[in-house]
């Protein structure tokens, strides 16, 4: 359907991806992972969807060195209401957080500016940090853009120090700014 049309594409343009609870089995699917479909079938505890209608709360253990354990630390309590998840990770996913009885409650693709899946709610928490983060990527991204303008342009070298998951191409790419804009730090000449 459309929603894994749309995460296809932002991923194929590396544009900062967050799929929240079915968003995250979205993001899961359109790269080709597989998802369980009934958590109390398949003998996961109840911790996920105690009551129809009501957040859970559980602990989520987040895997050393992944993105998840830089936003949340190594377990974070979280507010989710599902009845089903991951279960075999798509390509480019990695699993990074999973709930006590092993449920994946997190993948992210480590090699993409942002995308990152969360079988939780964080707009329930008052931790925003999930959120800024999507925000800070998205900005990058959306920086770049408006500077890569073709009329009447000159190129200048990114300074910008993007986080140390992205890659050194990256960070060596070329920006196009208008020649009326004022030069950035760190452009030749300066």
């Amino acid at each position: 359907g459309f929603e894994v049309a749309l995460a296809r594409r932002a991923w194929e343009r590396d544009i900062p991806l967050l799929g929240i609870c079915r968003g995250a089995q979205v993001l899961n699917v359109a790269r080709g992972g597989t998802l369980i479909e009934d958590l109390a079938t398949a003998g996961a505890s109840r911790e996920h969807l105690i009551e129809r209608g009501t957040f859970s709360v559980h602990d989520v253990d987040m895997a050393g060195g992944s993105r998840a354990e830089r936003l949340y630390g190594t377990t974070t309590r979280v507010k989710s209401h599902h009845h089903q998840a991951v279960d075999r990770a798509g390509e480019g996913l990695t699993v990074t957080g999973r709930a006590r009885d092993q449920v994946v409650e997190v993948v992210e693709g480590p090699e993409r500016r942002f995308a990152i899946g969360v079988q939780w709610h964080p707009e329930e928490s008052l931790e925003m940090v999930l959120f800024e983060e999507l925000v800070k990527a998205a900005s990058v991204l959306s920086c770049q853009s408006i500077c890569q303008l073709s009329n009447g342009s000159r190129h200048v070298r990114n300074t910008d120090n993007f986080s140390e998951a992205t890659s050194p191409a990256r960070r060596e790419s070329r920006l196009l700014v208008p020649a009326s804009a004022p030069a950035l730090p760190g452009a030749a000449g300066q």
